[in-house]
């Protein structure tokens, strides 16, 4: 579709919609821009915990300025934006940099999620552990075991961090993992032990020299080298 095309003729119409009168109300362009944003924000943030609760229209001649109050992980916040408007169609424009701001902003409120748990809501709760990629969730009870034994969740900067390990055998059978708030993004790492190959790490999320500084300490600190490591791929 050229979106230059369209927009030219989105405003001949507007043009030609104030000289007849016949400009879409506020309402009826709310109702559609509502439609439209919700879709990019389930194919942004996946359907279910971001979800625009309104669109409000002001209405001056010619021109449309809205503003989409939108409800995510618990908190609320609002998206400005441009619209152009007639009777058959509505396009709507947000900055990228008031997107991106918000991308961010609700990637942090996901990861929040984590606050004042402990380090087993990385298993226990279903918005946390959807950070996750899904090679981890292929070993979420291996995981889990190893979370058996808990502290308090972390923030380290612009991260989420929490480790456990398996009652009984701590210092054997332990994982952590963190989480990047702008991102949402979570990493990984399970550490086992064997008595014909000492200690094993199996990162989830990333390579080494990608994880965030909490977790490669935490695994730095229980001798994890190139040799006893293996990123685990899709």
């Amino acid at each position: 579709m050229n979106v230059k095309a369209v927009i030219r003729a989105l405003l001949l119409a507007s043009f030609c919609a104030v000289a007849l009168g016949c400009q879409p109300s506020p309402e009826v362009v709310g109702h559609k821009v509502q439609v439209q944003l919700q879709q990019r924000l389930d194919a942004t943030f996946g359907g279910g915990n971001v979800k625009v609760s309104d669109v409000v229209v002001a209405h001056d001649n010619d021109k449309y300025d809205g503003a989409a109050n939108v409800k995510a992980f618990g908190a609320s916040t609002t998206l400005k934006m441009v619209i152009l408007a007639n009777q058959k169609d509505v396009i709507y424009e947000i900055s990228p940099a008031d997107w991106n701001a918000f991308v961010v902003a609700v990637n942090n409120q996901k990861a929040k999620t984590a606050e004042g748990k402990y380090s087993d809501v990385a298993v226990s709760n279903g918005i946390v552990f959807s950070c996750f990629p899904k090679t981890l969730q292929k070993d979420k009870a291996r995981f889990a075991k190893r979370l058996e034994v808990v502290v308090p969740v972390k923030r380290d900067g612009d991260f989420w961090f929490g480790s456990g390990c398996t009652a009984h055998e701590c210092g054997d059978e332990e994982a952590a993992w963190a989480i990047d708030g702008d991102k949402a993004k979570g990493y990984a790492i399970i550490l086992y032990s064997t008595s014909r190959v000492g200690k094993s790490f199996q990162i989830y999320g990333g390579e080494p020299n990608e994880l965030p500084p909490p977790l490669l300490s935490w695994a730095l600190e229980r001798g994890m080298n190139d040799f006893n490591s293996a990123v685990i791929r899709p």
